[in-house]
């Protein structure tokens, strides 16, 4: 073994080491953002196993908000997502979704979408209902302007009769991110609820 061998050997598990200290870091910072989160809000933490990370569970009203965190992958972006289980059976299906360039392939094809009658709304955000008077409850001025803020700029909210889902394409780097993503959650199931 030469010395150039040695050095790469070195190297390499320094960088190792490095990448293990940083997720480790990071998995206990999201942790504590977690336990936080789970005190002010009257909710606890399920930890997670060696491949899956821990989840927050919140109770509102007589339901439970379970929201837990996806990493990313070389595929896909990570994810924070809040789900809901409902028993709603009269509750029509709603989703609203940002207007990227999937979402405009799929109004080029055919698919519909609902006008709120805000054209800057509208021309940012994608809302398919059945009933447009719930489209009106839903998209008020106080989720509007929740809306403009940058971490809810990825929010996709789809809500069935049975469940509820709320994903935002990032993974929340402090306490004000998990403030607003929990916030809007909950200020759009008291409407539906």
């Amino acid at each position: 073994m030469d010395s150039i061998d040695l050095i790469m050997g070195v190297l390499i598990t320094g960088i190792l080491i490095f990448a293990v200290i940083l997720v480790y870091l990071q998995s206990r910072n999201r942790g504590k953002r977690l336990a936080f989160q789970a005190e002010k809000r009257g909710g606890e933490i399920h930890k997670g196993g060696l491949f899956s990370m821990s989840e927050l569970w919140i109770p509102f009203k007589d339901i439970m908000i379970v929201i837990r965190s996806v990493p990313g992958s070389k595929y896909s972006s990570p994810k924070t997502i809040a789900q809901v289980k409902l028993d709603s059976p009269r509750l029509p299906p709603i989703r609203i979704q940002r207007n990227d360039l999937w979402q405009k392939t799929l109004t080029a094809f055919g698919r519909e979408r609902l006008s709120t009658g805000d054209e800057e709304f509208d021309s940012r955000w994608v809302t398919w209902v059945d009933d447009p008077s719930t489209v009106q409850k839903i998209v008020t001025l106080e989720l509007k302007a929740r809306l403009a803020e940058r971490i809810l700029q990825s929010l996709s909210i789809f809500i069935q009769p049975k469940e509820a889902t709320f994903t935002i394409r990032t993974i929340p780097s402090n306490d004000e991110g998990y403030d607003q993503f929990i916030d809007t959650v909950l200020s759009v199931l008291k409407i539906v609820l």
